[in-house]
């Protein structure tokens, strides 16, 4: 693998965070069907909204997304396509420890209005919240 650089601008990580969702939004798309398809051809009355089982099943699919991507590579497929990985302080893709303390993170901290990711603006090394709080940063990836 060839090694990264300096950390993305903060508009190629927004582009990144939003394609990713656009895929979230897809895959859990197919999760749903997974599930609401083989209940109604049963003719069971389909209330997955309601149902906590259904909810955790959801969260657990969007976090594999996540991850998976993480972990293997270091990149979703929105940070491939801008060209950036995460990596831990070594500089390396983070385990499954650091990567579920990162998702944590991220979402504590971007529960209100994005503050983690918008700490970039004021950080030193433009490290989001989230990712100075677990030990990684995103380094951009040189074309090959």
């Amino acid at each position: 693998m060839t090694e990264a650089t300096d950390s993305p601008g903060i508009l190629h990580h927004l582009g990144a965070i939003l394609y990713d969702l656009l895929l979230l939004l897809a895959l859990l798309m197919v999760a749903t069907t997974l599930v609401i398809v083989p209940l109604s051809l049963h003719g069971e009355q389909v209330s997955v909204g309601e149902n906590i089982l259904f909810r955790l099943y959801l969260v657990l699919v969007g976090s594999g997304y996540y991850l998976w991507f993480w972990t293997h590579g270091g990149q979703t497929v929105g940070m491939k396509t801008w060209r950036f990985r995460i990596a831990d302080e070594l500089g390396n893709t983070p385990g499954y420890g650091r990567a579920l303390w990162r998702l944590l993170l991220a979402l504590l901290c971007n529960a209100p209005c994005m503050a983690g990711f918008l700490w970039r603006l004021v950080d030193s090394q433009g490290r989001t919240l989230y990712d100075r709080l677990a030990g990684t940063s995103l380094k951009r990836v040189p074309k090959v």
